[in-house]
């Protein structure tokens, strides 16, 4: 048996009641919800009982996401944490990190107690909450290695059951009991929003869920720029809304809350240190750890300045290199029909979505030929 996302008619007709619009209004994003925009999405019903019953047998459950969380890993493991508590309020349900949470979104609710396994130093209390755990939910990551040299090891060491909720490309499915990787998904947080709604959980989709499982959707998509071309996507969204979640609140904190170093950062790389190369449409640049001390920002407070030169007319592809001690962080962007996950993984095993993806390469004095190895990249795709 098949779910394909039949539960949000009815979700769908009261929040037409509710908000006073004619159903048609809203309905006529629904129409086409097993069309080609959705990518054949389905839900086996079974794994949603399955998922519901391995919940409700588990007394500790932990939700982990990735290194370097983002906004998705962020609220879907906020909105998931707060739907389990609010259903379940006998279980004991913990969130772990690997490290830090970026700023823009530290005031989601329950942000604060997410548990950051390291952060200058080792948090213990993280490691015994993972190993005492008799469920463990695996959230926008797809392989055991993406939550850190530190928490791999003690989350491949656990004997839990260890559930997939992710839409990145890729999943080590063989190290999870059970799996929902959709990587059309427009993100994770929408993904676990699906999965509330398909073990009958709607109840449990509170103010505080809604506002975190948003802000995932928001960033994911660059506030719907990209991976949010589905009528899906919006009727999820709207149904959020009639949860009680705040966008307005939301845009403002994510995208409207700079800190005058970010400012004068991004004038710098903009002036400064962008690389444009317009017969090819690309363009890049490179930040040293010095040069983000300077300005008194943060590695997590760039990340969405690879977006800045897609701005610029010609411009189709962006990619951010950073130093770090001992290795070298790169950001792809793009825009429209040209892929820039297939970039990173064929040139450093690394991935991500169309036209959002990452990598790692392991010397971190080698940051021009990264460059060049991206740019000759795109160039060849211009000959095709």
């Amino acid at each position: 048996m098949c779910a394909n996302f039949v539960y949000l008619k009815p979700r769908i007709k009261q929040i037409s009641k509710n908000l006073q619009f004619p159903l048609e209004c809203i309905m006529s994003c629904n129409t086409n919800l097993s069309s080609q925009q959705e990518d054949s999405f389905s839900f086996d019903t079974e794994k949603f009982s399955l998922l519901k019953q391995r919940i409700e047998r588990s007394t500790k459950i932990c939700l982990l996401s990735h290194t370097a969380p983002d906004g998705d890993a962020v609220g879907s493991v906020c909105g998931l944490c707060d739907a389990l508590r609010s259903a379940y309020p006998e279980k004991d349900v913990q969130m772990i990190l690997p490290n830090a949470i970026p700023r823009i979104v530290a005031d989601l609710p329950l942000a604060k107690e997410v548990l950051i396994h390291h952060n200058g130093t080792t948090n213990q209390e993280a490691e015994r909450v993972l190993l005492d755990a008799d469920l463990i939910c695996c959230l926008d990551f797809q392989s055991p290695k993406r939550v850190g040299n530190l928490l791999a090891p003690i989350l491949t060491k656990s004997k839990a059951p260890k559930i997939l909720i992710d839409h990145h490309l890729y999943p080590e499915e063989n190290f999870f009991e059970l799996s929902f990787s959709f990587p059309g998904m427009s993100s994770t947080a929408e993904l676990v929003y699906h999965c509330l709604q398909g073990m009958g959980l709607a109840s449990a989709i509170t103010p505080n869920c809604a506002q975190s499982l948003l802000c995932g959707i928001i960033t994911d998509t660059g506030c719907f720029s990209y991976q949010s071309e589905s009528p899906r996507v919006f009727c999820v969204v709207a149904d959020l809304l009639s949860c009680g979640a705040n966008k307005t609140l939301l845009i403002d904190q994510i995208f409207h809350r700079n800190t005058t170093g970010q400012v004068k950062l991004r004038g710098y790389v903009l002036d400064r240190k962008l690389q444009l190369i317009p017969e090819i449409g690309a363009a890049y640049f490179v930040l040293e750890r010095e040069e983000l001390e300077s300005f008194g920002v943060s590695d997590s407070d760039t990340e969405g300045f690879v977006n800045e030169p897609l701005a610029i007319e010609g411009i189709y592809y962006s990619f951010y290199i950073r130093r770090r001690e001992t290795y070298l962080k790169i950001s792809l962007r793009s825009s429209g029909d040209r892929p820039v996950n297939d970039i990173a993984t064929k040139l450093f095993g690394g991935g991500g979505h169309k036209n959002a993806a990452g990598a790692e390469y392991p010397n971190p004095d080698e940051a021009e030929k990264v460059a060049q190895m991206i740019l000759e990249e795109i160039r060849n795709r211009k000959k095709i």
